[in-house]
C-alpha cells in the first residue's frame, strides 16, 4: 500500500529515518511536509499528522475526474484541503468532484458518516488525491485533555523522540515537563525510566491527569530545574528531551535565562557520556544569550507549525 503523509515543515528528515526503521519503501518528500511511502501498515508514534491512502498525483482538478474510483467503499464523501485563495473554494471542489463520483459511479454519498472520505490535497502547485476510512488528524491525541500554550503535539513530541532515537530501555528525562506529552509518548513506547520535573505544581497536576487518561503512569515531581543533581546520579540519564519555557507575564526574561543556565549546568552532571540535551523553543534567540559550556551543538531543524516557527537542537556533550 503507497501512503501520503502530512508532516511539519521542516521534520522531513526525520520522518524519513522514522519511516526507514519501520520498513517502508520507496519513500520520497516530493514537496515540503509531504511524505509518500510503500508500507503494509500505518506505523504508530509518527511525526505525522494526517495519513492517507495515496491514489494519485495530478496537475488540474480536472484530472481527478479522470480517476477510476469504483472500487471505493460507499457511502463517501470528498474533503479537500487547501490555503485560502483560488478561483474555487474548498466546498466548491468538494461539491464538483462529489457530484461526479456519485453519477460517474453510483455511488451514495453521506457527508457525516462516510465509509470512505475521498481527499483532495492541494498544497502549493500539487495537487494529491487520496482516500482514508478515518478523516481525522493523528496528531491529536485524546489524553491531550489539560493543556497550557507551551503544550506540544503529539506528532512533534514523537518528533523529539525520534530525533534522538529513543529506546524504551534508555532513561529520559523532561525537566520543564508542562502538560507531560513528550513522556506520554515516550511511555506509549513502553518506555520505563521515564522522569518528568516542572516547578509549577498546576502543571505537574494537568501532566498526571492527562497520563491517566493515556493510560500510563509518570514519575513526576515538583521541583525546580537547579535540583536535578539532588535526583539523579552522576551519568544515569541518556536524554534529557524538552519543550523550553519562554518568558511570559509570569516568568520574565531574567528568570528564563537562569533556567536555561541551570539546565545546561546540571545536564552535564547527570547525562551519560554519550546522552543527549535536546531542546525544542519558539524563541532560539535567547539561547544565544547563555553559555554552552561541555555542549556542542550536533542538529539543528527549524520546523514549521502554521506561522510558528519551533526550532529543535540537539545538544551532545
Amino acid at each position: 500500500m503507497t501512503y501520503l503523509a502530512r508532516t511539519r515543515e521542516g521534520s522531513e528528515e526525520i520522518s524519513i529515518s522514522f519511516l526507514k526503521k519501520h520498513s517502508a519503501t520507496k519513500i520520497s518528500s516530493p514537496q515540503p511536509g509531504v511524505i509518500l511511502f510503500t508500507n503494509k501498515t500505518i506505523p504508530e508514534h509518527s511525526t505525522f499528522q494526517y495519513v492517507y491512502e495515496f491514489i494519485k498525483e495530478i496537475k488540474t482538478l480536472e484530472e481527478a475526474k479522470k480517476i477510476d474510483y469504483s472500487k471505493i467503499k460507499a457511502p463517501f464523501r470528498v474533503k479537500c484541503r487547501k490555503k485560502k485563495g483560488g478561483d474555487l473554494s474548498t466546498l466548491d471542489i468538494e461539491r464538483d468532484l462529489g457530484e461526479h463520483i456519485h453519477e460517474t459511479h453510483s455511488k451514495e454519498v453521506n457527508l457525516t458518516k462516510p465509509k470512505t472520505t475521498v481527499i483532495v490535497e492541494m498544497i502549493k502547485d500539487k495537487i494529491y488525491i487520496c482516500q482514508t476510512a478515518e478523516d481525522k488528524k493523528i496528531s491529536q491525541k485524546e489524553y491531550r485533555v489539560k493543556t497550557n500554550p507551551n503544550s506540544l503535539t503529539a506528532d512533534l513530541a514523537n518528533t523529539l523522540l525520534i530525533a534522538i532515537d529513543y529506546k524504551p530501555s534508555q532513561a529520559i528525562l523532561d525537566p520543564f515537563c508542562g502538560t507531560g506529552e513528550i513522556l506520554i509518548e515516550a511511555s506509549l513506547q513502553k518506555g520505563k525510566k521515564i522522569y518528568g520535573l516542572d516547578s509549577n505544581e498546576f502543571n505537574i497536576k494537568k501532566a498526571k491527569f492527562n497520563a491517566k487518561v493515556a493510560g500510563v503512569k509518570l514519575d513526576l515531581s515538583k521541583a525546580d530545574v537547579d535540583w536535578l543533581d539532588t535526583k539523579f546520579k552522576e551519568g544515569e540519564i541518556n536524554h534529557i528531551v524538552t519543550s523550553l519555557p519562554t518568558p511570559n507575564k509570569f516568568l520574565k526574561s531574567r528568570d528564563i535565562l537562569t533556567n536555561y543556565k541551570d539546565l545546561f549546568n546540571q545536564a552535564k552532571f547527570i547525562l551519560k557520556k554519550t546522552g543527549t540535551l535536546t531542546l525544542i523553543t519558539t524563541k532560539p534567540q535567547l539561547l544565544e544569550e547563555i553559555p554552552l559550556e561541555g555542549f556542542k551543538e550536533d542538529k539543528k531543524y527549524i520546523i514549521s507549525s502554521g506561522d510558528v516557527k519551533h526550532t529543535l537542537i540537539i545538544y551532545k556533550k
